[in-house]
């Protein structure tokens, strides 16, 4: 699970606030003037959809249990908190700050999958 949900947050979600983001994202966040509150949405809502489907997918085949309320809950924190990470400062627009979130949203996700399930 820890895989699927590293993956999946930052491909869907990463991917899906990047085109959101910049097609409606007017409102930017005070502290990160390159992202924006709609794209933050956007994160969170199509991570925690497109975990749901590869749950449910995944789950045809036996690989993973079956998708419950507490399952879907625990999905939705992790997006959250994956969708907070990506908002903190990035090292690749500020030098010296707290990392590329190319590997803290993934990492953020793994770690937290494993502590969840």
């Amino acid at each position: 699970m820890g895989g699927l949900m590293a993956i999946t947050q930052m491909a869907a979600g990463d991917g899906f606030a990047d085109i959101v983001g910049r097609r409606w994202g007017k409102t930017k966040w005070p502290w990160s003037k390159r992202k924006s509150v709609v794209g933050t949405a956007a994160f969170i809502v199509c991570a925690t959809i497109v975990t749901i489907g590869e749950v449910l997918w995944f789950n045809q085949f036996g690989l993973l249990p079956m998708l419950s309320s507490l399952v879907i809950q625990k999905i939705v924190v992790i997006s959250v908190i994956c969708g907070i990470v990506e908002l903190l400062p990035s090292e690749r627009y500020l030098p010296g700050k707290l990392g590329d979130d190319n590997l803290t949203v993934p990492f953020t996700a793994f770690a937290l999958s494993l502590l969840f399930f």
